[in-house]
């Protein structure tokens, strides 16, 4: 098990969410991520799996 190179505490396969607001415009960006169990702030991306069966 990874733990958090902040806290310590455990990290949990979940999601996570990063969201841009610009003048007229919210971009929000979810994603799969390792975050730490006592939600310091501290998350890793996942790598996302190519779903096109191509090379």
């Amino acid at each position: 098990m990874a733990s958090c190179p902040r806290c310590g505490a455990l990290l949990i396969e979940d999601a996570w969410e990063e969201s841009m607001v610009l003048e007229d415009s919210i971009t929000i960006d979810v994603f799969e991520a390792f975050i730490c169990s006592q939600h310091c702030g501290y998350y890793e991306r996942l790598e996302e799996e190519d779903e096109s069966g191509t090379d």
